[in-house]
């Protein structure tokens, strides 16, 4: 059994280069558009299978090939599903090319993350993060969503991170709260 398991979340790790896993993917996006949704939300969209921790190490020819063949993949289950949208879960600097084949990307923990110690980002990493979502903007017409905190967190962290999406927003560009699941106040927004 040469199955590999990402232990972050759970996931096998697919061989992308799988002609058959990719139309697997495009029928079951299809089969879903087919239900009356406007889109799909493909997660976990990452550039290297090492980023989901896995049980075992996959080849070095998968390792280098993984962005090319999730691109790929992306970019054919758009084109079995156009005109509907596809969106991606991991926006990033090494990600862009991604959103060349998609309609745009999500960020979650934009800036600031649940599982980070002290919640915020290092200064580098937050200039990386804005970097992508501007060079988004700039070059493509992508639609990009920032996942903030939740409730539970400190005001001052949600404030950074909303501060931090006004710095970027445009049209295109959504901001909702990390795991908002009911009503609550936020004094940021008033």
């Amino acid at each position: 059994n040469n199955r590999i398991r990402g232990f972050d979340w759970g996931p096998w790790l697919m061989n992308l280069s799988d002609t058959t896993w990719s139309r697997i993917l495009v029928n079951a996006g299809k089969s879903i558009i087919a239900t009356g949704a406007d889109g799909l939300f493909i997660d976990v969209a990452v550039t290297s299978p090492l980023m989901l921790s896995p049980d075992a190490t996959p080849s070095p020819r998968a390792i280098a090939a993984y962005p090319a063949d999730m691109k790929a993949i992306l970019a054919a289950i758009k084109s079995g599903v156009t005109p509907a949208a596809v969106i991606f879960n991991g926006l990033n600097q090494a990600a862009l090319p991604y959103a060349d084949v998609t309609d745009g990307g999500m960020t979650e923990g934009f800036v600031a993350q649940p599982w980070k110690v002290g919640l915020a980002n290092c200064t580098d990493w937050w200039g990386f993060m804005m970097d992508a979502e501007l060079t988004a903007q700039a070059t493509r017409n992508s639609t990009i969503l920032n996942v903030g905190l939740g409730a539970d967190a400190p005001v001052s962290v949600r404030m950074y991170a909303l501060a931090s999406h006004l710095l970027v927003a445009n049209s295109h560009t959504f901001y909702y709260y990390y795991a908002n699941t009911g009503l609550a106040y936020y004094p940021e927004m008033d």
